[in-house]
């Protein structure tokens, strides 16, 4: 795929202004980090396992291989911006690019948005097909889940 882009972003009203891959998930909080241990631990590999991760304070969403997107959480409206920071800027080619079906990436995100400085912090956890492929990412925004 040539674009993971999406018509219902709002990359035109943001600034990206770069992303740093961060280290060591040791900032998260103890009910964050309790939430991806059931994630990995999910029995069906290939599922999305969002229902892990609902939590208050977080958003996530899914995002398969082909670009479509599903389970926001809590909404579809909430989860905008990440979605906008991982389609448009983080992963504007796709996930293809990704090697490991298990790989988990942490990111610092900075933007601006209408003149007001902001970051993101994104959890992206690769996701398998049944036959071992990228099947897709979850993607979690983690800002109210740092210690």
């Amino acid at each position: 795929m040539n674009s993971f882009a999406d018509g219902d972003n709002i990359a035109d009203l943001l600034v990206f202004q770069g992303a740093q891959e961060m280290g060591a998930l040791a900032s998260l909080d103890s009910e964050m980090v309790n939430a991806l241990e059931k994630w990995k631990h999910r029995p069906q590999r290939s599922d999305t396992g969002l229902e892990h991760l609902k939590i208050n304070d977080v958003l996530c969403f899914a995002i398969d291989y082909q670009g479509n997107s599903s389970g926001h959480w809590p909404s579809k409206d909430a989860t905008v911006l990440p979605e906008t920071l991982i389609r448009t800027f983080l992963f504007h080619n796709g996930i293809c690019d990704l090697s490991d079906p298990s790989a988990m990436l942490y990111f610092q995100a900075s933007y601006k948005i209408l003149a007001l400085d902001g970051v993101e912090h994104l959890l992206v956890c690769a996701y398998p097909t049944p036959s071992g492929n990228i099947g897709g990412l979850v993607v979690i925004c983690v800002n109210n889940r740092l210690i």
